[in-house]
């Protein structure tokens, strides 16, 4: 066990001890770096905050709610500044069981619920409405197949992303994810429509191989901002 120093610097050993231990228990690369990168933004508040900052004496409660009404005088969303409450929370909790600080108890904010606009049932209907071949972009004809995709499978943005050719099973008509929230993968079964769909998006695409769905014909993975429009409405 290390012992922290009573000045600001602990705090940011304090960090990576705690970082340490994430490492250990082998949590992913991106829920380390948002602990990492939350945390910072919390340290820099203190820093331009209190002078001569006593981690063991004056870590508390009031500390976390001042650095709340900073964050929401920058006008950052509840759902964000939630997000930097729950990085927060993970690391002083592991420093009151630590008895680095003393425990007090932090809260999430209550967000404002902000009602998403749902594509309507002819809404949808239009997008599965397949493009004129003749006419339309080879972009606009994958965006068909992945609206068609997301309804048939009901996967989550990032898992569509992350699937590659080799993750079709047609002859037994399964779907592997691979990339999921929880990190286990999963088995789904590939609908007649949707096999029908996907074998003519790759006679089109005549690449067989690395991901699914592309930029361009033969490029990268498409990226987390085009897929979004969409899932989050279907």
């Amino acid at each position: 066990m290390i012992t922290i120093k009573k000045d600001f610097s602990s705090l940011t050993e304090a960090k990576e001890e705690f970082l340490l231990d994430c490492k250990v228990k082998n949590l992913s690369k991106s829920t380390i770096k948002n602990y990492d990168e939350c945390f910072t933004y919390f340290i820099n508040y203190i820093n331009n905050t209190f002078e001569n900052f006593n981690l063991k004496l004056d870590m508390s409660k009031s500390v976390v709610s001042g650095y709340i009404m900073e964050l929401k005088s920058k006008g950052l969303k509840d759902s964000t500044i939630n997000i930097r409450i729950r990085a927060i929370r993970c690391v002083l909790y592991y420093l009151m069981r630590n008895e680095y600080i003393n425990y007090f108890k932090i809260s999430e904010i209550k967000e404002n619920n902000i009602e998403i606009e749902l594509y309507t049932d002819n809404e949808i209907q239009q997008l599965l409405k397949k493009p004129n071949m003749k006419k339309c972009s080879f972009a606009e004809y994958r965006t068909w197949v992945i609206i068609n995709f997301l309804v048939a499978t009901g996967v989550r943005s990032r898992s569509l992303r992350n699937i590659k050719i080799e993750d079709l099973d047609f002859d037994n008509e399964l779907i592997y994810i691979k990339v999921t929230k929880n990190r286990k993968s999963i088995i789904i079964p590939m609908g007649k429509t949707i096999k029908k769909v996907l074998l003519e998006y790759l006679r089109i695409r005549k690449r067989r191989k690395n991901w699914l769905f592309v930029l361009q014909f033969r490029g990268r993975k498409i990226v987390k901002r085009f897929t979004w429009q969409y899932h989050k409405k279907v």
